[in-house]
């Protein structure tokens, strides 16, 4: 089970095309499956401390939104910080629990935000 995200009627899926959620103008936060519920929580945490933060869905990787990657970025080369699993060995878990452990659970997308930016 994973939270609704597309719940608005006017949605349209579109292979290739990514949506954004929630306009920010402080950093833009690019995520995919699970993650995305993830960077809206992270999204609202940093709003709380003064951030305004872009969430994307980019729900294809293959073709990715590359016009949509290049508008917000705004202006190229822009620094870039990836967040991933880490060079591990892959293991079974509850999804939730395997998140917080990688950091990639709200919290964790919030505290490396937090930590990019220098705040």
């Amino acid at each position: 089970a994973v939270p609704v995200i597309n719940d608005n009627p006017d949605y349209h899926f579109e292979i290739g095309k990514g949506v954004t959620l929630k306009d920010g103008s402080d950093v833009t936060i690019v995520a995919t499956g699970l993650e995305v519920a993830a960077s809206l929580e992270a999204a609202k945490s940093l709003e709380q401390d003064g951030i305004s933060a872009r969430v994307i869905n980019i729900h294809t990787i293959k073709p990715i939104d590359e016009e949509l990657l290049v508008k917000v970025a705004e202006q190229a080369p822009v620094p870039v910080k990836r967040l991933g699993i880490r060079d591990e060995f892959g293991e079974s878990g509850v999804a939730e629990e395997l998140l917080h452990k990688h950091g990639l659970d709200g919290e964790g997308i919030y505290k490396a935000v937090k930590a990019w930016l220098g705040k």
